[in-house]
């Protein structure tokens, strides 16, 4: 959670949904995390083993995107904002 805070960092109302293929959706905001979809600022659609990899580190989440691996939609400047939060 602190690292969702710190992407929201004054307690914006920004929605972020993963939508993990053949898996289903986690939306993260200022509330927390729960599961399913949301009308989100920021949609990140990827395979499971894709979304681990990135989250582990083993992944650069900008050459998963260019190679086609996720698809973003929404709010690119938080998504950015994600992608510098998870390589911390």
């Amino acid at each position: 959670m602190s690292a969702l805070r710190d992407i929201f960092p004054n307690g914006s109302d920004a929605t972020v949904t993963f939508d993990i293929a053949n898996v289903g959706s986690i939306t993260l905001d200022r509330n927390g995390v729960r599961e399913g979809k949301a009308d989100a600022d920021l949609v990140v659609r990827a395979d499971a083993a894709t979304l681990a990899g990135i989250l582990d580190g083993e992944l650069n989440p900008m050459s998963m995107y260019l190679s086609g691996k996720i698809l973003v939609t929404g709010d690119l400047g938080l998504a950015t904002r994600l992608v510098e939060k998870l390589k911390q």
